[in-house]
């Protein structure tokens, strides 16, 4: 997926995480609730979030609860760069995913269950 954003023009694919994190909150976001999920670490996040923020992808809001913290709100623009990188992360993910059958599928979502602490998810495999 990294290497068809990039032969796109597109920003890489956690740019694309960030922006689809933001969106799926619908609110202004803390930084460190998209760390977890991203499965990043939080300085890590903090030089993502200050480039996309220079490329007018994301804006920094101060939280009146705290005044050291931020939350995070996508700019009209990032709203439309993370549409039009779905235009080439849908098929990339597609063309990932085709290339297991079912029972491959079941087994990874099984493993990745396990990896996350999850000790059973009916995933059709009983």
């Amino acid at each position: 997926m990294e290497t068809a954003l990039k032969d796109a023009g597109f920003p890489e694919l956690s740019w694309y995480t960030v922006l689809w994190e933001l969106e799926r909150a619908g609110k202004p976001t803390r930084p460190k609730d998209l760390a977890i999920p991203l499965f990043i670490l939080p300085y890590q996040l903090s030089r993502l979030v200050d480039r996309m923020e220079k490329d007018g992808l994301v804006k920094r809001i101060a939280c009146k609860e705290d005044k050291r913290g931020h939350l995070l709100e996508p700019t009209a623009k990032g709203f439309a760069l993370r549409k039009a990188m779905w235009t080439v992360y849908a098929p990339a993910m597609d063309d990932a995913l085709n290339r297991i059958n079912d029972k491959e599928a079941l087994e990874l979502a099984r493993l990745l269950n396990k990896l996350g602490g999850i000790e059973h998810v009916d995933c059709g495999d009983k």
